[in-house]
């Protein structure tokens, strides 16, 4: 592989583990300035809204946490199948 090639590899291998980061950072930042601390006893409609906020900001972390292992193992492979190419030589 060129030089160039090599780095668009490694730009493209890392990029589920930002792209992860990133979502988890972004769900964290909208469960604590939107979601917060609910109303003690809020009516229907405000926990309605609370729930659905919680399940939004759930969702984002989630696809985050599984972009992030997703990418892990995408490192995790190329690191194995890399290491055993370079064995054979």
């Amino acid at each position: 592989m060129t030089a160039a090639r090599n780095r668009r590899f490694r730009t493209l291998l890392f990029a589920p583990l930002v792209a992860g980061a990133l979502l988890l950072a972004a769900g964290f930042a909208y469960e604590v300035v939107v979601v917060s601390i609910p109303f003690q006893d809020p009516p229907p409609a405000l926990r309605a809204r609370y729930e659905r906020d919680a399940r939004t900001a759930s969702t984002i972390m989630s696809a985050g946490e599984y972009l992030f292992g997703g990418g892990v193992l995408l490192v995790a492979a190329a690191w194995a199948i890399r290491r055993i190419a370079r064995g054979r030589r």
